[in-house]
C-alpha cells in the first residue's frame, strides 16, 4: 500500500493535475486528490 501512495504522490508532484478519477462499470466513482497527500492546488 505504501508503494501505491508514493506512486500517486509522485504523479501529483510531477504533473499539474488536481486528481485522478476511477470509474467502475456500475457507475461508482472514486477520486484521489492532491490534497489527500498534503499538496496544494491552485494556491494564490
Amino acid at each position: 500500500m505504501k508503494k501505491m501512495k508514493t506512486l500517486f504522490k509522485r504523479q501529483f508532484e510531477n504533473h499539474s493535475i488536481e486528481g485522478i478519477v476511477f470509474y467502475r462499470s456500475n457507475g461508482e466513482m472514486c477520486k484521489i486528490k492532491r490534497s489527500d497527500f498534503g499538496l496544494e492546488w491552485n494556491s494564490k
